[in-house]
């Protein structure tokens, strides 16, 4: 049998003792008690009870099975890649596989029992057969062990114990493309050899994408075609596969505030500059003012290595302790702080993450009179939301009765009379609760002066306001998953290319309210109010994305080039030529070869290996990794000459402008995903000819 390991999951660390101790993996949270086993007729001595072995990396395909197995000669199995930290592992003993996701509050969950049928000695590409295999030892173990185990597990000989931290591999996968089998009776075995691709491999992504096809992610290049090649040889034989081009994923997000030119007026004055959008709803009825601004780079990072428990969070999956949402809390008020004083006090203020609420994109909440109303609730506070809103909006009716006692008692207690009240109700610091407006001292004596009404009619007026301001803030608050929502469908597809918005800071500014509009269904021909203000939100998002100065963000490799002197020069013209970004560069001490390292666009690195060994006769050697690093592409998809200054510093001739990158690969991916593309196009052209002949 065969067997082809992958060298960058070895593992050399030394074997581990019993207790927890630093080492490359974690030891289990807790292992079984040797007296646990004392019943047990097969039971192992009590000085290898607990044993447990890490699955390491991937699982490898063994083509037929040694002389050993009880199956035939052309069966095949996956044999589990693993590690012994504690303990001797015999065949014959039973295990329990505990899979990444086993928590021991629930010990029937993701739980497997199998018993150890084969033990392996890794040979290079021969597996030997044998008995046990003490602690420290890498081995190979089959008997149905490598069929439940899909990326990594923990083997322990009972499910007590907690289980090893999933590896953490140096390259991401970041380059996709979309399989389909040539003949459609062929997809089920297309399926189950993806399946088995995806086990084989740990590097490797494969997933259903949102259009129903069958997307496989990798690393890089090679990674791909050894993928494919494994894919169309081992997993599928006999399937004609048709693989479409690589696909490179784009991000999109802004490069300054919104500024929008309001249109002259019908006198002539030239308008005034907003740094907001404004966006009505399909009634008229609604209007969001929205508003854009890069987010701070410390926030979106942090966002994004704490996107798992912000997603426990806000799904509410993490609510048997309020510490992990505190703590998380605290730590992103001081990266806010770190950002700026203006980002410290907008902790409170966070309506909602995205994409799919756990993304580096913010929306905040700035509306008047709903940000500070008892009925708001934060991103932090939202898990269970649905629960509170009756005793948030009772808190609220006895906040409203609250300040009409005291105001009350305040009138008693300086013998005012009745006429001496406002003709509306106000707070004891002179604040309208309709408006929001201070009244001072003179404007009250004024509307004293004034007004002759009876005691009756001030205390309907006093209701009157106090249900308005409850009215506003409660319709907002039935629209609130609306509008969040909205912002999630503006974060998935943005309006460049409808790639994932990155680093944006949407604000919603304030939501104006026509006099006598409903929130319920209706009879409103434009469909329901929820419906509206999704769509509402989505396009005000897009269009304070587009008024912010749009810009790509490309994914960048990690590159380190070796090469010696003599061809140093032709590795700087690859370089240059794919847009590659020099960080260092220096001799290796003692030897004669150049080290290179530099930012590498992922779009631009198909073919740069080749390319690299033809210009430098195979002198050079390249690695390229991919850490999740993102970097935005400065020039404007939308730039067009227009002003004088432009005129001027660029001159009239549009090609000593270069070529427009970010507008090239926004028209690619326009073009791939069938939208709008706006390009001129000439067929049949030919030179003009005269219609008269020259004698």
């Amino acid at each position: 049998p065969s067997s082809n390991p992958n060298p960058s999951s070895s593992s050399s660390s030394t074997p581990a003792p019993p207790t927890p101790m630093p080492m490359p993996m974690p030891m289990p949270a807790s292992t079984p008690s040797p007296s646990q086993h004392a019943n047990s007729t097969n039971a192992p001595p009590p000085e290898y009870a607990r044993a447990a072995a890490g699955t390491e990396s991937s699982l490898l395909p063994s083509s037929g099975t040694p002389s050993t197995s009880s199956g035939s000669e052309d069966s095949e199995e996956f044999i589990a890649f693993a590690r012994v930290f504690c303990g001797t592992l015999r065949r014959g003993q039973k295990l329990y596989i505990l899979g990444p996701r086993y928590n021991p509050q629930f010990p029937k969950q993701y739980v497997h029992e199998v018993e150890v049928d084969h033990l392996f000695l890794l040979m290079g590409r021969s597996l030997e057969p044998i008995n046990e295999v003490p602690a420290g030892n890498v081995f190979g173990v089959g008997g149905g062990v490598g069929e439940v185990v899909l990326k990594t597990a923990t083997l322990c000989s009972a499910p007590l114990s907690g289980t090893f931290k999933g590896m953490r591999f140096v390259s991401a996968p970041i380059v996709r493309v979309a399989v389909e089998p040539h003949n459609p009776a062929d997809l089920p075995l297309l399926v189950k050899g993806l399946k088995l691709l995806n086990q084989a491999d740990p590097s490797v992504e494969v997933l259903v994408s949102d259009s129903g096809e069958h997307v496989v992610i990798a690393s890089g290049e090679l990674h791909l075609e050894r993928c494919m090649t494994d894919l169309k040889e081992v997993y599928c034989k006999g399937v004609e596969i048709l693989v479409s081009p690589p696909i490179i994923p784009f991000r999109e997000t802004v490069s300054r505030e919104v500024q929008v030119q309001q249109p002259p007026s019908a006198d002539g004055v030239a308008g005034e500059k907003r740094n907001y959008v404004e966006q009505r709803t399909p009634n008229k009825a609604i209007t969001l003012r929205m508003k854009v601004l890069p987010l701070p780079d410390n926030i979106a990072l942090f966002l994004e290595k704490n996107a798992e428990m912000m997603k426990s969070i806000v799904t509410g999956t993490d609510t048997a302790s309020q510490e992990p949402i505190t703590s998380l809390r605290a730590r992103l008020h001081e990266e806010l702080k770190a950002a700026g004083p203006s980002w410290a006090q907008e902790i409170d203020n966070i309506w909602g993450l995205g994409p799919r609420r756990i993304g580096p994109n913010v929306l905040l909440n700035h509306v008047p009179g709903y940000h500070d109303s008892p009925l708001w609730h934060s991103v932090f506070e939202r898990p269970g939301l649905g629960a509170r809103k009756v005793a948030s909006r009772k808190s609220a009716s006895a906040t409203v009765a609250a300040r009409k006692q005291a105001m009350q008692h305040f009138l008693d207690e300086q013998n005012a009379t009745p006429n001496d009240t406002a003709d509306s109700f106000h707070r004891l610091d002179g604040t309208d609760l309709e408006t929001g407006s201070v009244t001072t001292d003179a404007e009250s004596e004024r509307a004293s002066e004034t007004d002759s009404r009876d005691m009756s009619e001030h205390d309907a007026a006093d209701e009157s306001a106090a249900d308005g301001v409850r009215r506003k803030d409660e319709v907002i608050l039935d629209l609130d998953n609306s509008i969040v929502n909205g912002f999630q469908l503006a974060c998935i597809a943005g309006p460049l290319c409808e790639e994932q918005v990155n680093g944006v800071c949407f604000i919603l500014e304030d939501i104006i309210f026509k006099d006598g509009t409903k929130t319920d269904s209706g009879d409103d021909s434009h469909g329901p109010i929820s419906g509206q203000i999704i769509s509402t939100t989505k396009n005000a998002c897009r269009n304070a994305v587009q008024s912010g100065g749009p810009r790509l963000v490309e994914a960048v490799y990690d590159c380190e080039v070796q090469v010696n002197a003599e061809a140093l020069g032709n590795v700087y013209a690859v370089l240059g030529k794919r847009r590659a970004r020099i960080l260092r560069e220096g001799m290796k001490e003692g030897t004669p070869i150049f080290s290179i390292q530099a930012h590498l666009p992922v779009v631009e690195s198909f073919g740069f290996n080749t390319s690299l060994l033809k210009k430098t006769s195979g002198a050079a050697n390249t690695q390229l990794l991919f850490n999740g690093r993102w970097v935005q592409i400065d020039q404007d998809p939308y730039f067009e000459l227009q002003t004088e200054e432009d005129l001027e510093e660029h001159g009239t001739n549009l090609a000593a402008l270069g070529n427009n990158v970010a507008r090239m690969y926004m028209d690619k991916v326009r073009r791939r995903k069938g939208l709008f593309v706006d390009e001129k196009i000439v067929e049949h052209a030919e030179k003009q000819r005269n219609l008269s002949k020259k004698k």
